[in-house]
């Protein structure tokens, strides 16, 4: 999806949907291959094969692993520990809107498939969803964690200056629902992979969230990973 990026900043901005993004993973996959509400806690492994564990108690075993669990990767945490993982000053608040409680000149406003509002140290995503739902994120630098109950208002203070619908929309926020995110940073590694796990993505490398990075180094590694398995005998 393109997305209409304003005011700030005057570049290009692009999202996906979540939803969308599996359902078209699933139609390229065997039925049953891909499994959710699973979570994972651990591997195992031995000179064949390796084992993957989850919280239902189930396992997998394959040949190898690829760990693309993202920032908070359990998989790297476990083959090489994170101690160099640093947490850096950003903090991003994402919530869903209901569309009905908002007025008709703010929806209309909302016609583009994503708004992205970037802002020195400052980010505003905001995506229509299905079933009449807004998702939001709001990212902004911080001295430590927010109280969840003070949220709202830092950020009706951090954005009161910046475009519609933004000031709108968080007019709209309950600030129970408001789920905080703290980002991640890491030295640029080498170490991607380790007897049969290989890290790709976030997982490997987290970096901060503007101007594409995160999506575009995702793409880049798993690019990466397809090519050298494709030249494999």
């Amino acid at each position: 999806r393109t997305g209409k990026n304003h005011q700030y900043g005057g570049l290009p901005s692009s999202s996906h949907s979540c939803p969308t993004l599996l359902e078209i993973i699933k139609s390229k996959l065997k039925p049953d291959t891909l499994k959710g509400n699973a979570d994972f806690i651990s591997f195992t492994q031995n000179e064949r094969q390796i084992q993957a564990h989850f919280i239902d108690g189930t396992s997998e075993t394959h040949a190898f692993m690829i760990g693309a669990d993202g920032e908070s990767s359990r998989v790297r945490l476990q083959m090489l520990g994170d101690l160099d993982i640093k947490e850096d000053e950003l903090v991003t608040w994402e919530s869903i809107v209901e569309a009905n409680t908002l007025d008709e000149a703010t929806l209309a406003k909302m016609e583009e498939p994503c708004l992205d509002f970037v802002g020195p140290g400052q980010r505003v995503a905001i995506l229509p969803m299905k079933e009449g739902k807004i998702g939001v994120a709001f990212t902004l630098k911080t001295q430590g964690m927010i109280d969840p109950r003070q949220a709202k208002e830092q950020l009706q203070a951090a954005f009161a200056d910046w475009p519609e619908p933004v000031s709108a929309v968080i007019d709209k926020l309950w600030p129970a629902q408001l789920i905080p995110r703290a980002h991640k940073d890491r030295e640029l590694s080498k170490q991607m992979f380790r007897d049969r796990v290989i890290l790709v993505g976030q997982a490997a490398q987290p970096v901060m969230p503007f101007l594409g990075m995160e999506d575009s180094f995702e793409i880049e590694s798993a690019v990466t990973l397809v090519n050298q398995l494709n030249e494999q005998p």
